[in-house]
């Protein structure tokens, strides 16, 4: 586990051993998108060890994509920010933490890339 709050002297080289990462808001240097959700597959792309990153929303949660081996099966392509966008409605009823998960697809972000995975 790395536990970095700011950027240090070799950070860069330690984050490609991660396997987890979790953000607690996504440095402008990691991200090359303009949404948490770019930031996200952005990060993935360039960690090729991390199977999952997840960032945290404040008072509206926390979204996690994790990378998915897909095999055979060739998953449908979904704008990441479509997606997000449609997690992001809150059911105000429900007093209850609650986690909306997507299938398996491949999850591209516009003018980052692609990478086979789910929130």
């Amino acid at each position: 586990m790395i536990d970095a709050e700011r950027k240090i002297e070799g950070l860069d080289e330690l984050l490609h051993l991660a396997t987890h990462c979790f953000l607690n808001k996504i440095s402008k240097d990691m991200e090359r998108g303009s949404s948490i959700a770019g930031g996200l597959i952005s990060m993935l792309l360039k960690l090729p060890s991390t199977k999952f990153v997840i960032a945290t929303l404040g008072e509206d949660g926390c979204v996690m994509i994790e990378r998915a081996e897909t095999g055979d099966i060739q998953p449908e392509e979904v704008d990441i920010d479509d997606l997000f966008e449609k997690k992001q409605s809150i059911d105000t009823t429900s007093t209850l933490p609650t986690c909306k998960t997507s299938d398996v697809a491949k999850l591209h972000a516009k003018g980052i890339g692609t990478v086979c995975g789910n929130s």
